[in-house]
């Protein structure tokens, strides 16, 4: 069931995707800025180098973080990246409940959904940021330690595996959850109950 959400989600991207840009477009601007180059650079060098032993828990978790806290600019363009994604992602979901309750796909009328969605987009944001942040933490000590493994082959296979199942990790629980907003916000259930609504629809009782 998850599989068929994300395949209808995956579609209607592709085919509205002018119309989602605009509300994508200022988050991704200092999201991108908020990447540490210099750490995510000194990671993969040392990865395909063969010099794992330079590897330190900071630059991994670095490379990996949203907030990253590598240097007061990194963090304030995350901030802010974080910041102005609940204003643009509270007047998307305004702009797929119009377009899925009437048809329509204008921009005019979306402001004054705004106040209404606000609270519960903030909410979800600062969740998805926390949970995001922590599985960095994770991720990065258990890289880390695989990087002192004396037999280098060893420790390739084990990075590797353990970098790919956290991602798988990461995309399940998302998949999970990425119905929870939409349900609050279209069908105005409290917190648990949409959360548990949410979770029926992607994964229904057997």
């Amino acid at each position: 069931m998850k599989l068929i959400y994300t395949r209808q989600t995956n579609k209607y991207i592709v085919k509205n995707f002018l119309y989602i840009f605009p509300f994508v477009l200022i988050p991704a601007l200092f999201l991108s800025l908020s990447l540490s180059n210099g750490e995510i650079s000194a990671v993969l060098t040392a990865f395909f180098t063969g010099n794992l032993a330079s590897w330190d828990f900071w630059e991994v978790f670095h490379a990996i973080s949203v907030l990253n806290f590598a240097s007061w600019k990194t963090i304030l363009a995350g901030v802010a990246g974080v910041i102005v994604i609940v204003p643009c992602m509270a007047l998307f979901t305004a702009f797929l409940e119009k377009h899925m309750r009437i048809g329509k796909r204008t921009f005019n009328g979306l402001f004054p959904k705004l106040n209404d969605n606000f609270t519960s987009t903030f909410l979800y944001t600062a969740l998805i940021l926390v949970a995001y942040e922590l599985w960095a933490v994770v991720l990065s000590a258990l890289l880390y330690l695989l990087s002192m493994i004396p037999n280098l082959p060893t420790a390739y296979v084990f990075i590797v595996l353990v970098f790919l199942a956290g991602h798988v990790v990461l995309l399940y629980a998302l998949g999970t959850i990425y119905l929870w907003l939409p349900c609050m916000q279209i069908t105005g259930f409290p917190v648990l109950e949409a959360l548990q609504y949410a979770h029926q629809l992607v994964v229904p009782a057997r």
